[in-house]
């Protein structure tokens, strides 16, 4: 989620993420993991982490005071660069939580041997790389096949949730429901940002799949794996098919 506020292009204040959390509440959500987006040079960078962890603990202490009962970890989005394994060596980069999972995204037109090689110096660095929004990727668009060997390799996939709606393009939807289809996805996640287009809440994605292919597999995607992730436990990867 980007609801850290006034760090990226997500949550702009704090009354914004508060707002975005309560929704998220009324979902049934117990748990929020916070990415906001890091290693954007220029952009959103978020590589002084102090600065993330004081807005971390000030929203942590606004809850408090509001009696919002949901549990916080923080996290990050991070842009893949060739520098990625230096940004790991100097802490300027999060992983999720107290895990060794990252969460990895790409400029949508990266080119796939990139990927690839990121991915490989995550790895190095003794990390295991959450691949963010594939769907979103012209280049797995053009070759889903690849999904399948970056779970071969232990990667883990997570989709956005408003991709299965079509808020993101034809072609974005139908190569999410194809990765869904082929069980080549571990986790769906909200990747809010606002309170008004891109909301919090899995509530309405959860029933969907549970309706359209099964109770157990919105459970794996929603439930099961995200407390696998924050628990460094090992995700369950299940008869992945290849397309």
């Amino acid at each position: 989620t980007h609801i850290l506020p006034e760090v990226d292009d997500g949550a702009e204040n704090m009354e914004t993420a508060i707002d975005m959390i309560r929704h998220s509440i009324e979902y049934g959500t117990k748990e929020i993991l916070l990415t906001p987006h890091g290693n954007i040079m220029g952009l959103y960078e978020n590589n002084e982490i102090w600065k993330l962890k004081e807005q971390y603990n000030q929203l942590q202490q606004v809850l408090k005071k509001e009696s919002i009962n949901v549990k916080l970890h923080l996290g990050m989005e991070v842009f893949g660069t060739y520098d990625i394994d230096e940004k790991i060596k100097k802490s300027e980069v999060l992983p999720i939580g107290n895990s060794k999972y990252m969460l990895v995204e790409f400029s949508f037109e990266e080119d796939v041997e990139y990927m690839f090689m990121i991915l490989q110096k995550i790895r190095v660095q003794g990390l295991r790389p959450i691949i963010a929004h594939p769907e979103r990727y012209a280049g797995i668009r053009r070759n889903p096949a690849i999904v399948y060997e970056w779970n071969r390799m232990n990667y883990g996939i997570q989709i956005n949730k408003d991709s299965l709606s079509g808020k993101f393009g034809e072609k974005e939807a139908r190569t999410a429901f194809l990765l869904l289809d082929a069980n080549l996805v571990q986790i769906i996640a909200s990747d809010c940002h606002d309170c008004y287009n891109r909301k919090s809440g899995l509530g309405n994605i959860y029933k969907y799949i549970s309706e359209n292919y099964s109770e157990g597999y919105a459970e794996l995607l929603m439930e099961i794996n995200p407390k696998r992730v924050l628990e460094d436990e090992k995700l369950l990867i299940i008869n992945p098919r290849r397309l």
